[in-house]
């Protein structure tokens, strides 16, 4: 089954928000509350700020509920740094995975493990199961969706 995407564009770009990837940590409207303000409807307002910080938001996003592409298709190539454009784990081939970057892990007080890079994550008994440049661990053992977060600790 595939997620839900929903797309906001602009002149330069074209954000995708995928609901059931978003865990709510809310870094996106407490950084950027012009463009992502859940109060409103629709909820990004892609006129609200600046390309660039727009970008900016969506890479500190915990999860790739929010990713990008630029609109024009060019610039979507994976030599270029601020691709991100967001894929079904089946419609990637992991074996061609995007260039090497070193990969960060940030540890939330309270939250999910972050690990942000281009990665493979691969079961104990080899099976690669997801390539992603952003990924949210649960700490706390709530969540319904492990070993990846869903929001439970803030609940």
């Amino acid at each position: 089954m595939r997620s839900i995407k929903k797309r906001y564009s602009s002149n330069e770009i074209t954000v995708i928000w995928m609901p059931d990837e978003c865990i709510h940590s809310t870094h996106c409207y407490k950084k950027l509350i012009e463009v992502f303000n859940p109060g409103k409807r629709p909820w990004i307002d892609m006129q609200g700020s600046t390309t660039e910080k727009i970008i900016d938001v969506i890479w500190k996003c915990p999860t790739n509920a929010l990713t990008f592409e630029w609109n024009d298709v060019k610039k979507n190539t994976p030599g270029n740094y601020k691709f991100a454009i967001p894929h079904e784990p089946n419609e990637v081939n992991i074996d061609n995975a995007y260039e090497v970057k070193p990969v960060r892990i940030e540890i939330s007080l309270n939250g999910p493990a972050m690990v942000r890079g281009n990665f493979v994550i691969t079961h104990d008994n080899g099976v690669k199961l997801k390539m992603a440049n952003t990924v949210s661990f649960c700490t706390c053992g709530k969540s319904h969706k492990q070993p990846y977060c869903d929001g439970s600790h803030t609940g």
